[in-house]
């Protein structure tokens, strides 16, 4: 059955329904034949599969739906716009006026627009002519449909097809502390792979906590087959100690709410776009070494002692930020915020200025801030031009008065070999040393001329130099395997154009042994004859290294008889 306006065009068009026309009454009542049985409303571009139609001519109103039959399904609305996809919904009541040519739809639990679920506020749908679908307001916004993951609320949603729509709307942010936090999303829309996309922005006049240890300012990315947001902007590590400050970091990271990890670009910018560090630093002139945790350097040239990257976290157990990775011996760096104390573990560069000696460190820097004490742990070793035969007797001497220690391979050590010669063949040295306490093949990355596996130093603020002191465990002389503990000092002294290296070990039979690099020199004297008399053994144009394009010429030679007594009243005095 057609129903034409007065201009002559159908206003709607019922097809396979039974028809009861009262021309007295002056209404029409239309019920479904079964599936085929559905309405055309042309200026609306929309069908209707309905059960039940009435038709008031007078009032020119059409109500779709049976609000009595409590086994109906209600009506589907399909759009036929070319251009729509076949978006439909389903009504329990809707009214239609051939007047204006509006849909009226009530009772719309839900339509599905994309990968999203849309709710009408209160389950009001409007529908204009040319199937243009008013703005729905106050809607909530579910996606996707399969995961969902993420809710928007009071939302504002333009419906284009049954793949796209726009939106904006509301949407709570729940830490791991479960506090709330709204954002507004002032674009919310359909991508290329109908996937819901999103971004908001937070207020920079109100904080927005990522959690109670982190602040962030900037703009967020939502993804709707993704669990977490995209933060891209600045935070701010929220920490408690003072004589550190406080930086906005520029930033864009997938943040998870309970388990808050920061993704870090290897160069870090603050919000001023000036370049901010994490590690441990010496100033220019060796007269300082500090901490940066997400700070500016007091100098952009100050040397790095060691830096980290890669990812930020907080760990509770700690109570402190970690930075670091990708894996177990990367290097890292942790901040306890609470004591005002840094620790840097992995390949240390101490800004060593000694010529051809080439230096090898790794281990752990500790900064305790507040009293201003700074200490490095682990191996410290050293590859030097030496006679060959005067090492071999320092060997042999060592190996036979080895100390009464006992050398603990311990998890720092594990550790710092891991980070020498690599995870896996760490962890095969490691089984080594727990059945044998040697290596069966000493690996050649160990191989050093000295090699001290378990030292301590202190930065002496004074004096400004590394202090080693009491004792000190030689792994290995090149590829002798030694573990001895020895009495004695390991100390560089920070110069202004080069620095001073003074070795002094003391055997547990009492045999001292001396070295002391300056200024291009390595002199050395023992109490062990036959390592001067190897000294002397060596002519003095073999007794310098091969020149070394920019490098400081190099060479060594016999120190008196009276230096370590000498050095011993110096040394004592002085640290």
């Amino acid at each position: 059955m057609n129903v034409f306006e007065s201009g002559g065009e159908i206003a709607f068009k019922a097809n396979n329904l039974r028809t009861h026309i009262d021309m007295k009454m002056r209404e029409g009542v239309f019920h479904s034949n079964g599936a085929g049985s559905f309405v055309e409303l042309p200026a609306n571009q929309y069908i209707c599969y309905v059960d039940k139609l009435k038709w008031a001519m007078d009032e020119e109103l059409l109500t779709l739906g049976d609000e009595i039959a409590s086994s109906s399904m209600g009506s589907e609305f399909i759009s036929v716009h070319p251009h729509q996809d076949s978006l439909n919904f389903m009504a329990t009541t809707a009214c239609y006026s051939l007047k204006d040519y509006i849909i009226h739809a009530n009772g719309v639990e839900d339509i599905a627009v994309a990968d999203a679920i849309i709710y009408p506020d209160s389950g009001i749908v409007t529908v204009q002519k040319k199937a243009i679908i008013q703005t729905l307001y106050g809607a909530k916004v579910l996606a996707d449909d399969l995961t969902e993951y993420h809710t928007f609320t009071n939302a504002s949603v333009d419906i284009i097809s049954a793949h796209k729509y726009t939106a904006s709307g509301d949407y709570t942010y729940m830490d791991a502390m479960n506090q709330k936090q709204q954002i507004f999303f002032k674009e919310i829309r359909v991508g290329e792979d109908t996937i819901t996309m999103a971004r908001g922005d937070v207020e920079t006049d109100k904080p927005f906590h990522i959690d109670s240890k982190f602040d962030f300012k900037g703009s967020l990315d939502l993804f709707a087959d993704r669990k977490n947001l995209i933060f891209d902007g600045y935070f701010m590590a929220n920490h408690s100690c003072e004589l550190l400050d406080k930086e906005w970091v520029k930033f864009r990271s997938e943040i998870d709410p309970k388990n808050i990890v920061f993704t870090l670009d290897e160069k870090l910018y603050n919000d001023e776009q000036d370049l901010i560090s994490t590690g441990l630093t010496m100033s220019l002139d060796s007269t300082n070494i500090y901490s940066t945790f997400l700070s500016r350097k007091d100098r952009a040239i100050d040397a790095d002692l060691l830096k980290a990257s890669y990812t930020l976290a907080y760990d509770k157990k700690q109570f402190a930020y970690v930075i670091g990775g990708p894996d177990a011996l990367s290097s890292y760096f942790t901040f306890y915020d609470k004591t005002c104390k840094t620790k840097g573990e992995g390949l240390i560069d101490l800004n060593l200025e000694l010529g051809q000696i080439n230096v090898t460190t790794v281990g752990s820097f500790t900064h305790d801030m507040k009293n201003q004490k700074k200490e490095f742990e682990g191996f410290f070793m050293l590859d030097f031009f030496f006679s060959k035969k005067a090492i071999e007797i320092l060997a042999e001497d060592i190996y036979n008065s080895p100390g009464d220690g006992m050398f603990e391979f311990d998890h720092a050590y594990s550790n710092n070999l891991g980070r020498i010669v690599g995870e896996e063949k760490g962890d095969m040295l490691m089984l080594d040393l727990e059945l044998k306490d040697e290596f069966d093949d000493f690996p050649k990355e160990m191989n050093h001329t000295l090699s001290f596996t378990k030292a301590k130093f202190k930065w002496d603020n004074i004096n400004k130099a590394y202090v080693a002191k009491g004792e000190l465990w030689i792994g290995n002389i090149n590829d002798r395997q030694l573990n001895g503990l020895l009495d004695g000092y390991v100390i560089i002294e920070k110069g202004r154009n080069s620095d001073v290296l003074t070795i002094y070990l003391l055997t547990e039979w009492e045999d001292e042994y001396y070295f002391q690099y300056k200024s291009g020199v390595m002199r050395s004297w023992s109490t062990n004859e036959d390592f001067n008399i190897a000294i002397h053994e060596v002519s003095d144009a073999k007794r310098k290294a091969e020149p070394k394009k920019g490098a400081t010429p190099y060479r060594y030679m016999s120190a008196s008889e009276d230096v370590t007594e000498k050095f011993l009243k110096s040394v004592k005095k002085k640290y």
